[in-house]
């Protein structure tokens, strides 16, 4: 006679249990809205702030990713937005990042002002 199995332990179904766990906190777009707003958007690059804004799952908040890339923009234009409804500080490690490309932008700015100075004799 074949020795009989031990009895398998009963484990419990790992995914069946998130499902159910995510649906006791399933955010509302508001919650949702505060929590993409977190994000340090205008630091992100170009592209990614393009692709988000462009994916389905974001539609409901692309005006926070184009909001996020007119302060991207903000740098390179003289016109300035005084209020943002997103995080447009810096993390403090990025600070001397973020300096050092204020500086560029201002460089630009100043050899776009030079350059149309001496096309049009301004």
């Amino acid at each position: 006679k074949a020795p009989e199995e031990p009895p398998k332990p009963e484990f419990e179904d790992l995914e069946k249990v998130a499902q159910k766990r995510v649906r006791m906190f399933k955010m509302d777009d508001e919650q949702k809205k505060e929590l993409i707003k977190l994000i340090r958007l205008p630091y992100l690059n170009h592209d990614t702030l393009m692709k988000a804004a462009q994916m389905e799952v974001f539609a409901p908040f692309k005006e926070i990713f184009l909001e996020s890339l007119s302060a991207k923009l903000n740098n390179y234009e003289a016109s300035h937005i005084e209020k943002y409804s997103i995080n447009t500080n810096p993390r403090q490690n990025f600070n001397p990042l973020v300096k050092s490309q204020n500086q560029e932008a201002d460089q630009f700015k100043q050899k776009l002002a030079q350059g149309y100075k001496n096309l049009y004799g301004q």
